[in-house]
This record gives structure tokens, C-alpha cells and sequence, in this order.
């Protein structure tokens, strides 16, 4: 009996040695097939406890599980020991330098590599590069690389800083994307193959989504941004394209926070802070420098695109647009709501205002069928495009995370997904009241003429008619009266709400005063306000449009004062910037017959019978007004339009 177990003791010590020699020294390879080949034979002898231990050290060989145990100790004594004061000294020591697969912690190696970055950014990034290449500590070099871009980001006090550092740093995410399914280049055979795989599936349980690197990168676009502005014409220029990246910031603090990887979220939120102040440094200095010019500032936005929040500022009027939209959100059972007026007219701004208006129980959605249905070739797409402006309504509104649509379904049963999907969020959401705003609502025909199916307009009546928690609004620059006559069928109780001009008070304020929040400076002689409103009358384009190209007038001469002489000099610029605009007015807005008709009063032609019906479709429109002064009793509602089509003569360009 002492001497079976002796042997068996031997058997144990020596398949373990065997096994860990094996695999250690003879690589992956001849561990295992050694490991599998000493230990079948011995069972085979009779001698199975040697065999099973020869078994048992092969895998820790293989998975250097004894080198493992030590490369972490060895970590701590470089770090307490032999580093010192410079971590490059000691690069050739460091635990994956002495073994490229490492798979137990290294403490303060992380602390090491950022040091060594900060003493010698070219060694720390050529270290960084050879654990993403050659070692499997791909993941600790990725949480390296984002640790030092956190720490450069902050450390910016001005722009300079900021261009350098973005310029430095820029190669930092673009390496520290995840490849990690990528096969690494320490895989030499089947057997390395097989640990990688092993080691992956475990990995893939734990990872979460990377969403430090996309915050990494709108740092460095941000900091484009800034740079961009220097090829601003003016300080005043430059001052005002800084605002951009300044609300950028502020935004991004909201995902910076919301970061899982907590010990990043410091060094980040102090990055964007810093960002932040070192813009708003170079605004003051260059509002100085704007003032010494004497240039004056242009806060009037004729072309501002929708989703400029500081353009939304300048918002006038539609007192009874926004009483109707109150009784709308008041009614137990709303009808649908229609907003219809001529083009430029601000029913799209008047849709963006909603969510500064309504209370947040009501969440607005506007979608832009422009895009949703002008550039959908199926149902199936425009359903796709449907929900994607949805959601991203429904984030910008009042911060809704709505749950993600069903694509598959989507695809196979575009509107019946659709409706499931709005009862998941009303499930989500039961308290509240959901406005779905159909901007540009005529462009549906476009996709019923491409489809040849009604089925979008189906599918909007039955939310209208089953869906208590949705209210439906269209908005749009056609009158009802004007389109195919199906559009009765599914516009019943549909309440109708003309946006019209300004009127002469919000004009005027809108003239004075652009900008609410800012005080801007009195440039205009009194004639010269009156003189705008007379071009324009009321016309919200024309207004900014015309006030746009006075101030530049000014600037570009270096004068503080407009008087009635700059407006009518600015009136030609202003009709030259919007010459799109008025040829969409001329082909676009009107129909033949209706172009005949302004042709015979501009022409000073008589009128004839046949044109008694368009004009009175003109005066329903706003695009002419009595006029018992003039000749034919008629003239057009905005001066400035008879100005520049008696000036272009379009209808000379008739084929």
C-alpha cells in the first residue's frame, strides 16, 4: 500500500511537470498533442493517476496559468521597484514584453502607460500600438488610449490648446475602435485558435457598447468646428459661427454623464467645460475687436435651417395660430388641425415653437414629409423613414426614448407594424398625449402616385378615429380645395387655420429688435422701418431677408445708420439672394391659369372673363388684395414681389 502510493505521488508530480513543460516550452501545439499522447499511453499502462495528472498540467501550461499567477507580482515590484522615475527605462520588463498573452490582471500597468505617454507621447503611442498588434491586451490599450484622451481634452485652456491637442490626439479613436472579433496576430495554429475562441465567448457575455468613442470623436469634430471659424470674413463673423460648438458642448455634457465607465466621466465633463470657457474667451475678445471695426452685428436669419435653436428666438406673432393650437390641446376630442399658408410663411417654425408653447404632457412631433415620403419608393420605406422621424421627434421634443420599431415587421406589413408600434408607446408612455405634425402634408400624393395605394392616408385616418392618445395636425401650402379630390374622404372634421402675414406691430418688432434676448443697436431711421414694411408687408422671408442685406450694406460701408435711400439699395441684393425663392413663387405656387391672370394686371392688359376665377383664387391665397386705386381694382398683396416680377418679366419666358 505505501508503495501504490508513492507511485501514484510520483505519477501526480510528474504528469503535472510533464504537462506544464509541455506546454510552456513546447508551445500550444506540443502540450496538447504531447499532453493527449503521454496521458492515453500511461492510462493505457495501468498507471491512470499519472495520466490524469500529466491531463490536468497540459491545459495550464497551455494557458500560461503559472507564468499568470507571477505576471501580476512582477507588475507590483516594477512598479514599486524598478520604474522609478522613468517609465521608459523599464519598457522591456513590462509583464506582456515577457509574455504576449497574459490572461490574469496587471495592476498599475494602466497607471504606467499613461505615465509613459505624458513623459514621451511617441514611445507611449508606439507601446500602445504593440499591445493592439501583437499582444491580447487589445482591450487594456483601448481603456488606455481613452484615458489619455480624456486627460489631453481637459487639459486645453484656449483655442490654440484646443487645436493642438485635437490634432495630436487624433489617432487616438480611431485605433481604439472595438475589433476585438477580429482574429489577433499571436493566433499561429488551430490550437491558439481554439484558446482566442474560448476567451472570446466569455468576453462577448461581459461587453457593453462603446459609447465613450463616439463622445472622443465629436471632441475632435468640435474642435474642426473651432478651427473653421478663423476663415470667418469678419471678427463679428467668427464671433457668431463659435456658437455652434459652444451649444455642442453643452449637449454633449448630457452623454458624458450618462457614461458607464465612470472613472472617464471627470476628466470629460472638465474637458467640456474648458472647451466651453476657452470659446467663450475668444467671443469676448473678438466682440472687442468687432466694436473697434465699428461692424455692426446681423442677427437676422432668412435662410436659418429648422433645427437652429437660436433662429427659433426670433419667432414673431401667430397669436392665432397658437390660440387655436390651445383649444386644440384643451378639446376631450380634438378634430384634426390643418395649417395651410403661402410658402416662407413660417408654418414649419410655427410646428418647431410647439414644444416651448404646449405643456409637457403634449409631445409634438413634427415629421418632415419632404424627406419621409418624397424619398420613399415604397410603403415599406416610407414607414421605415416614418418611425426614424418619430423617435428622433419625440428625443428633441422632450427627451422620449421611444421603443425601437419591429423591422422586420416593418418590411412585411409596413402599417400594421406601425400601429403595434404605437401601442407599445402609448404603453410606455400612458400619460401622455402625442401630436404627430405632418409637415409638407401634400408630398403624400407623390407617394400614392408612386405606390398606387392610399394606404398611408388609411392608416392616418384610423389613428385620427382609434387612437384617443394621438391628435393629428397637417401642415402644408395648399388649400384642401386644391388637391385631388380624395383628399375629402379623409380630411372630415378637419379644422382649417390660415398663416398669414405678420402683422404691422410684430413686423416692426421684428425689425427693431431681432433678437428678444440681445439688445441690438438703433440703426434705423424711423422712414427706414417704414419703408421695410411697405416692401414687405408683413412677409416674415422678405422682412429678414431685406433687414439681412441692410446691415451688410452698412458694414460693407462702414456706416451705423440706414436711411430709406439703403433700403431700396439693399432691396435689389435682397431680391437677388432669394431669386429661388421668387422663381418657386412664379412656376411653383401658381397655376397656369393664375400666371395668366398676373401677367394681364402687371401688363396693365385688361382682364379678361376667363380670368375672373383664378384671380378670385389669388385673393383667397393672399397673393393679391383689393385695391380700388388701382386700375384694376387688384395689386399684389407684397410690394416687393411687384417689384421684381415687373423687373424680370417671367412670363416672357413662356414656351
Amino acid at each position: 500500500m505505501p508503495g501504490e502510493l508513492g507511485r501514484m505521488a510520483f505519477g501526480v508530480a510528474g504528469g503535472v511537470a510533464l504537462g506544464v513543460a509541455g506546454g510552456v516550452a513546447g508551445g500550444v501545439a506540443v502540450g496538447v498533442a504531447g499532453g493527449v499522447a503521454v496521458g492515453v499511453a500511461v492510462g493505457v499502462g495501468g498507471d491512470v493517476a499519472v495520466g490524469v495528472a500529466f491531463t490536468i498540467g497540459w491545459p495550464l501550461g497551455i494557458f500560461r496559468i503559472y507564468w499568470g499567477i507571477f505576471a501580476p507580482i512582477w507588475s507590483l515590484i516594477l512598479d514599486r521597484f524598478i520604474i522609478g522615475n522613468s517609465v521608459a527605462a523599464a519598457i522591456p520588463y513590462f509583464p506582456y514584453r515577457l509574455d504576449e498573452i497574459i490572461y490574469f490582471p496587471l495592476p498599475f500597468l494602466n497607471k504606467n502607460l499613461i505615465r509613459l505617454y505624458q513623459e514621451s507621447p511617441q514611445l507611449g503611442k508606439r507601446e500602445l500600438e504593440y499591445l493592439l498588434e501583437f499582444t491580447n491586451q487589445k482591450s487594456r490599450a483601448r481603456q488606455v488610449m481613452k484615458s489619455i484622451a480624456a486627460l489631453r481634452l481637459a487639459a486645453c485652456r484656449n483655442v490654440q490648446d484646443i487645436e493642438a491637442v485635437s490634432q495630436e490626439i487624433a489617432w487616438i479613436p480611431a485605433q481604439s475602435f472595438d475589433d476585438e472579433n477580429s482574429e489577433p496576430d499571436w493566433v499561429s495554429d488551430s490550437f491558439d485558435r481554439m484558446a482566442w475562441r474560448f476567451s472570446q465567448f466569455f468576453s462577448q457575455l461581459i461587453r457593453k457598447t462603446d459609447r465613450v468613442n463616439p463622445i472622443l470623436l465629436r471632441f475632435l469634430e468640435l474642435a474642426g468646428d473651432i478651427r473653421a471659424t478663423n476663415a470667418a470674413t469678419s471678427p463679428y463673423r467668427q464671433q457668431q459661427n463659435l456658437e455652434w460648438p459652444k451649444q455642442a458642448l453643452e449637449a454633449l455634457t448630457a452623454d458624458i454623464a450618462a457614461l458607464p465607465d465612470r472613472a472617464l466621466i471627470p476628466d470629460l465633463l472638465r474637458a467640456a467645460r474648458q472647451w466651453q470657457q476657452a470659446i467663450q474667451d475668444l467671443q469676448d475678445r473678438l466682440s472687442e475687436a468687432a466694436q473697434r471695426t465699428g461692424e455692426l452685428p446681423n442677427p437676422y436669419s432668412p435662410n436659418a435651417s429648422l433645427i437652429d435653436t437660436a433662429a427659433v428666438q426670433q419667432f414673431r406673432g401667430r397669436r392665432d395660430v397658437f390660440q387655436e393650437l390651445e383649444n386644440l390641446a384643451q378639446a376631450s376630442s380634438p378634430p384634426m388641425l390643418l395649417l395651410w399658408g403661402n410658402r416662407r410663411m413660417g408654418k414649419s417654425w410655427a410646428l418647431n415653437y410647439l414644444p416651448r408653447c404646449l405643456n409637457s404632457e403634449i409631445v409634438p412631433l413634427r415629421v418632415d414629409l419632404q424627406g419621409s415620403a418624397g424619398s420613399a419608393s415604397s410603403l415599406a420605406g416610407f414607414a421605415r423613414n416614418l418611425a426614424q422621424d418619430i423617435t428622433r421627434a419625440a428625443d428633441q421634443a422632450r427627451n422620449l426614448r421611444l421603443p425601437p420599431p419591429n423591422a422586420q415587421a416593418l418590411q412585411d406589413d409596413p402599417f400594421s407594424a406601425l400601429q403595434h408600434w404605437f401601442s407599445e408607446i402609448e404603453r410606455r408612455y400612458p400619460n401622455r398625449r402625442f401630436w404627430l405634425c405632418l409637415d409638407e402634408y401634400e408630398r403624400l400624393e407623390e407617394l400614392i402616385n408612386t405606390t398606387g395605394s392610399r394606404a398611408p392616408l388609411n392608416f392616418f385616418r384610423y389613428i385620427f378615429q382609434n387612437r384617443r392618445a394621438w391628435t393629428l395636425l397637417f401642415c402644408g401650402s395648399h388649400d384642401p380645395n386644391e388637391l385631388n379630390p380624395y383628399w375629402s374622404d379623409y380630411l372630415i372634421n378637419t379644422r382649417t387655420v390660415k398663416v398669414s402675414y405678420l402683422s404691422e406691430a410684430d413686423s416692426r418688432d421684428l425689425i427693431i429688435k431681432p433678437e428678444p434676448q440681445r439688445d441690438f443697436p438703433e440703426i434705423y431711421d424711423p422712414a427706414a422701418v417704414d419703408r421695410i414694411w411697405h416692401w414687405t408687408a408683413g412677409h416674415p422671408y422678405w422682412t429678414q431677408n431685406l433687414c439681412f442685406e441692410v446691415v451688410q450694406l452698412l458694414n460693407h460701408e462702414q456706416r451705423r445708420r440706414a436711411t430709406v435711400d439703403d433700403v431700396d439699395r439693399a432691396l435689389d441684393r435682397a431680391t437677388g439672394s432669394g431669386d429661388t425663392i421668387l422663381r418657386e413663387f412664379w412656376s411653383g405656387s401658381l397655376t397656369a391659369s393664375q400666371r395668366a391672370a398676373l401677367t394681364q394686371l402687371l401688363t396693365q392688359q385688361p382682364l379678361r372673363p376667363e380670368d375672373d376665377r383664378p384671380l378670385q383664387k389669388l385673393l383667397h391665397k393672399e397673393i393679391l388684395r383689393p385695391d380700388p386705386n388701382s386700375p384694376s381694382g387688384y395689386r399684389l398683396w407684397v410690394p416687393l414681389y411687384h417689384h421684381h416680377l415687373t423687373t424680370a418679366q417671367p412670363w416672357r419666358d413662356r414656351p
